[in-house]
């Protein structure tokens, strides 16, 4: 019996310490053997045939183990379940625990939205969990929501190295058929990489460059590397290269400290050493006063850079490491 619980501990191990009834008979045990587990409070029962072993509650993702498992052969894990499974952005508030079940499936797990559709594709494997693949959620999320969910949900997809523009744009072309919904606003999305530039840093900046477009502003570059006095390089999140201006995001969490708050006003008189006009936009504003923000970036980018207050780097000592402390 020791080396039954023992085997049973290494499966359930690499899989969210849950079992499917099938692995424990496969491994030599019973359904009295279960029976015994769960009366001892070894397991806990998550669905019909699946069982959580130790006392803690279910996660979210042990949960939607379970689901799986009773929902039988060829379920897998979809929509928003998904979405949060692959680690996208784009949509607020908690996933509920929702699979994919083939056409003419029967069984329907407690608490577990369930879908059946006739569609097939290729499942895959996430962690260990048969999931939709991220272009598919992609196309998905047209069906439901506006192009600037799909946008920013594409831009974390790209950041995580969970897909690229190359692999959603043949997605496309081999299962945008008649009649599949959200094809028109992927597309749109997607039309945001046809220039082959880099993916933007943050959800915010996918949707202050949706904002530029609406308010007809010239596109800026993204993520462009600026060589610093000293040797030094900074990434800033936009950038008019022909203009010299550039533009970057402050977030609260990642700059609300003091010594990273520091760093920011070395950085930027860094920037400006080397001829660049910087401005700075905090997420507040873009999500309460976009219209204002888009003028403010236009006026910005007609603002004559030697009125900004910008110092030739002749005029300077040298880079950081030379600055006296």
């Amino acid at each position: 019996m020791h080396e039954l619980h023992h085997a049973l501990d290494l499966i359930a191990r690499h899989q969210d310490n849950v079992l499917g009834r099938s692995q424990v008979l496969e491994a030599g045990g019973s359904d009295r053997f279960i029976s015994g587990c769960l009366e001892r409070g070894l397991w806990q029962p998550l669905q019909a045939g699946a069982y959580l072993v130790g006392s803690a509650p279910p996660t979210w993702h042990q949960s939607l183990r379970g689901g799986l498992i009773a929902a039988g052969p060829g379920a897998e894990v979809a929509r928003r379940a998904a979405h949060r499974l692959w680690g996208l952005e784009g949509l607020q508030g908690a996933a509920p625990l929702e699979l994919n079940v083939p056409f003419g499936s029967l069984p329907i797990p407690d608490g577990v939205l369930v879908h059946r559709s006739r569609r097939s594709e290729p499942p895959v494997h996430l962690g260990g969990l048969p999931t939709t693949s991220v272009e598919r959620r992609l196309l998905e999320l047209g069906a439901h929501c506006p192009t600037i969910v799909i946008e920013k949900a594409a831009a974390s997809a790209f950041r995580l190295g969970r897909s690229t523009p190359a692999k959603v744009n043949r997605y496309l072309v081999e299962h945008a058929g008649k009649g599949r919904r959200g094809v028109s606003k992927l597309r749109e999305a997607m039309k945001l990489y046809e220039d082959g530039g880099r993916t933007p840093g943050s959800s915010g900046g996918v949707a202050f460059l949706r904002e530029l477009r609406l308010a007809g502003i010239e596109a800026p570059v993204r993520q462009v590397t600026i060589d610093l006095p000293g040797g030094g390089k900074a990434t800033v999140d936009f950038a008019w290269p022909r203009r010299r201006k550039a533009l970057e995001f402050v977030g609260w969490w990642t700059h609300s400290d003091a010594r990273r708050q520091d760093d920011d006003t070395w950085r930027e008189d860094d920037i400006r050493a080397v001829g660049w006009d910087l401005r700075r936009v905090a997420p507040w504003s873009l999500q309460h006063r976009p219209l204002e923000l888009a003028r403010s970036v236009q006026r910005f980018l007609c603002r004559d850079l030697h009125l900004s207050g910008a110092v030739p780097d002749t005029e300077r000592r040298g880079g950081r490491g030379q600055r006296p402390r």
